[in-house]
Parts: structure tokens; sequence; C-alpha cells
């Protein structure tokens, strides 16, 4: 991961480590954003330290610690990204809890699709990124350079190249690998916390938008 920030590609190193956020983080997190520009400046300066510290201890990873390490960064960006939707509640925590609807990679991304937190070229993108991961962590002998692996991130670079004008002259498909995530990472960096600026507004509760019936009162001020 060094060396891809040396070849001019560290921008891409722009996300954070799995299980930063949580509800107590995310008010605090709240706070920053609607607070001063100097508390933001801080709280985003703290995510960019986080996320290199991640990215480069990847080098040090064999293929499948550095897959599944990827594949729970994205997991648990998932998941932030769905706490900062929802309401402050322990309903919400629990939804995404490993036991219960919520807590894998496929429910949280397909809720995250249904939420319009994602586009679908960012679902494609994450699903290929699962398929590796899912690959490794069921069978014991994968490698990279193993033809299912080989073709789903050959395909992943291609069409994150192309998407982000980006490339590496390495064909060592761990290299690739890597660099489509950190491209996926820069993508994405910063979602929760477009997802907190967009739900700021939100009512506590969904109003009424129709007339009420006689004898019925309004929800939103119950």
């Amino acid at each position: 991961m060094k060396q891809l920030r040396r070849t001019g590609v560290g921008q891409f190193c722009a996300n954070r480590p799995p299980s930063v956020l949580t509800m107590a983080k995310i008010t605090s997190l709240k706070a920053a954003l609607f607070g001063s520009d100097d508390q933001l400046q801080e709280a985003m300066k703290a995510m960019y330290r986080r996320d290199s510290i991640f990215w480069d201890g990847l080098d040090s990873e064999s293929d499948r610690g550095l897959v599944l390490c990827v594949g729970s960064y994205f997991e648990n960006f998932l998941a932030d990204c769905l706490r900062s939707y929802f309401a402050e509640t322990k309903e919400a925590e629990d939804l995404l809890k490993a036991t219960n609807g919520l807590g894998t990679f496929k429910a949280r991304l397909e809720c995250c699709r249904a939420l319009r937190i994602l586009n679908d070229e960012d679902v494609r993108a994450l699903r290929s990124i699962a398929k590796v991961r899912n690959t490794f962590a069921h069978e014991l002998t994968t490698r990279f350079d193993d033809p299912r692996i080989k073709d789903v991130v050959d395909d992943l670079y291609q069409k994150l190249g192309e998407r982000f004008n980006a490339s590496t002259e390495s064909e060592d498909r761990r290299e690739r690998y890597s660099l489509c995530c950190m491209l996926v990472g820069l993508d994405l960096h910063r979602h929760e916390i477009n997802v907190l600026l967009h739900t700021k507004s939100y009512p506590e509760f969904i109003p009424s938008y129709l007339p009420e019936r006689e004898g019925f009162g309004d929800r939103s001020s119950s």
C-alpha cells in the first residue's frame, strides 16, 4: 500500500479503518459537523490519520489477510452509513448486529442501495470486493492467480480504471486489487458524513401529509 501511495495514488487512501463509528461517536461527529469550521477540520484530520494507518498496515498482510481486512473495512463502512441514516435508537443499533437483519455485508449493501445512499456503480464494485472476500474466506487454497479471482479482479480493474481514469503498470493481481479497493474508498469516503448532513433536517417522526381524520391527532407532535 505504501508503494501505491508513493506512485501517486495516496489520495485514494481517504477512508477510515473498520469500526470507527458507533452511535456515541455519531453524536460526537454531529457536534463537529454542525459546530465550527475548526471542529469539522479537526474531525476530518483525525479520519485521514486513521486512514493512513489502516492502508499502510496492509503491506505486511498475507494475500488472505489483506482481502479479509479490506472486506471487513467495507462491511463496517456500510454499517457506518446506515448508522448515519438511522435514528439514534437501540433498535437501529440492534439491526446492525451480526446476528440480526442487517448484520451481513450483503444485507447492508442492499439496504444502502434501497435508501439511495449508494448508486448502482458503487454496488457493483462492492459486490465484486465481497465476492473476492468470500472466496478467500471459504476456500483455504485460494490465491490471487486463481482463474476465478483473476477474472473478478481484472473486470473490476477495467471498470474502475475507466471510471476514475486510473491505472498501474503492474500486472500483479494483488496490486491491482489493492488499487481498486483504494479507488472505491476514495469515491465513497465521507459518505456517512454526507448522509448525516442530508438527514440533519429530518423531523423526529415522519409527519402526516394528508388531512387528519376527525378525532385523530397529529402523530408528528406525539
